[in-house]
């Protein structure tokens, strides 16, 4: 029997969907019959799978240790410093809680019992174990003749065979303590154990600003990616939770069902701050803030030509996704409404049917082969604000609020209006470009998140940030090219 208790991160979800990120291998048939057969149980009890879990709550399984592994895509090590290895998932050990049944264990019952070997469950039943309680037996088990150099487990029998395993010594140190943690996740759609840690020790450069039991916000350079683009990247999600096992080993069991994650992503060459969630109902926060506008979030970047007023601008994007470039259609002012900016939206939804249909003329008409204009048909609202913070010599470095925040919208938005950020090859001047590459090693846009400013929140996971402001430092690259500059 394996059994695990259910922690706040899990607490408030159906059963059922508890189980498919438990036993992500296992189709939803075979869920269902195992709960009704009670192979799987809530508590003791039979459970249907539409319980909604509370945290302290157990939940068991009923299945042989291969059946385990199996729709687990976890292999469960076996017995590490005197643990069964059928230890459960929530730290406690997980013997049979049927006596009759541990006859039919290989492992003992009864630790005390075991007497030279920490596998036969009685003396005399050695003859009957497949693994002998003598010395001399050693041979006709599976274990390497010098078990006893091993420790009497399964693992290597020597202590520098270890380096074969994949779990790093910190992992196995947790093992040690009786937590299931000692598994490498080869299930679908898991990042193993030792991906986080090999994106803890190779991505450099990362800061953190704040942490607390629920919110961890980084800083991430330029050139890191903030999620996974292929299998094979190391982003700085992984690194976050690399960072997080190395100051908590055993929070890799809660990965099985729970896994911490950045809510707000930043392009990879952009620099800057990074909200992550620790916590389930950290997570939950910072995303509906996010969802709903209600964080005020600024950049700080340089770009082409001289803006001496701040303004706020409203427009509407689209993207095309086999070039991943998006083009911005800019309200004219005349449209605009100060007082009532929730007509806006509408209002750029109305401009792009007038341009949906122009675009379509003039695609009409043009001739084959020729360039023809992106339609409008699936556009997003955006809204930009911006603050000259200094100008001088056709530069001006901005601080620019983003309010709506869509794929590029900063760097397309500014763009359109003929300010293009510095070092954008994408959406700027190509032959500016490349002498502000020559001059300071610039291949990039230099856009960076400067900082968060959390509004007044009286109660909740959130109420430790109400009103505070977080601040990521501009870049030794940034601050060296706006120096140079006079700005």
């Amino acid at each position: 029997m394996q059994s695990t208790t259910i922690g706040s991160n899990q607490a408030g979800q159906r059963l059922d969907k508890f189980l498919h990120k438990f036993l992500p291998n296992a189709g939803s048939g075979f869920l269902y019959k195992m709960l009704r057969k009670k192979n799987i149980t809530l508590n003791g009890r039979k459970a249907e799978g539409s319980e909604l879990l509370k945290e302290g709550d157990s939940v068991s399984f009923f299945f042989s240790q291969e059946t385990f592994e199996k729709f687990t895509g976890r292999a469960v090590l076996p017995e590490i410093s005197g643990h069964s290895p059928k230890t459960n998932l929530s730290g406690e050990e997980g013997h049979s809680t049927k006596p009759e049944a541990a006859g039919k264990n290989r492992h003992s019952a009864k630790p005390e019992a075991a007497g030279k070997n920490k596998l036969s469950a009685k003396p005399e039943a050695a003859g009957k174990n497949k693994l002998s309680a003598e010395p001399e037996a050693a041979g006709k088990n599976n274990l390497s003749a010098k078990t006893e150099a091993a420790g009497k487990n399964k693992l290597s029998a020597e202590p520098e065979a270890a380096g074969k395993n994949n779990l790093s010594a910190k992992t196995e140190a947790a093992g040690r303590r009786g937590l299931s943690v000692n598994t490498e996740f080869t299930g679908k759609k898991r990042t193993s154990l030792p991906e986080y840690e090999k994106a803890y020790r190779l991505l450099k450069g990362i800061q953190v600003i704040y942490e607390d039991e629920h919110f961890l916000f980084l800083s991430k350079p330029a050139g890191i990616l903030s999620q996974k683009a292929k299998p094979a990247d190391c982003s700085l999600n992984e690194w976050m939770i690399g960072y997080l096992l190395e100051k908590n080993p055993s929070l890799a069991e809660e990965l099985i069902t729970f896994r911490p994650s950045i809510c707000n992503r930043l392009d990879r060459n952009t620099s800057g701050i990074v909200l992550c969630g620790k916590s389930l109902a950290g997570l939950q926060f910072l995303n509906r803030y996010i969802k709903e506008r209600n964080l005020g979030k600024f950049y700080h970047t340089i770009c082409l030509g001289e803006l001496r007023e701040a303004d706020r601008i409203q427009g509407y994007l689209t993207k095309d996704e086999k070039s991943n470039k998006v083009q911005v259609y800019t309200l004219p002012k005349t449209v605009i409404r100060q007082d009532a900016p929730e007509q806006n939206q509408a209002t750029a939804e109305n401009h792009a049917m007038v341009q949906n249909q122009t675009t379509a003329q003039n695609n009409e008409s043009e001739k084959d082969g020729a360039l023809r204009q992106m339609p409008f048909s699936r556009q997003d609202y955006i809204e930009t604000g911006y603050v000259p913070l200094g100008c001088k010599h056709g530069y001006t470095y901005l601080e620019v609020e983003l309010i709506t925040g869509k794929t590029h919208q900063i760097r397309a938005h500014l763009a359109g209006l003929g300010h293009p950020l510095l070092g954008d090859f994408k959406y700027g001047e190509e032959k500016i470009n490349r002498r502000i590459r020559q001059q300071y090693h610039l291949s990039h846009q230099l856009l960076h998140a400067y900082r968060i400013l959390f509004p007044e929140i009286l109660s909740g996971v959130g109420a430790s940030l109400s009103r505070r402001e977080f601040i990521a430092p501009e870049p030794e690259a940034f601050v060296k090219i706006k120096r140079a500059l006079g700005l």
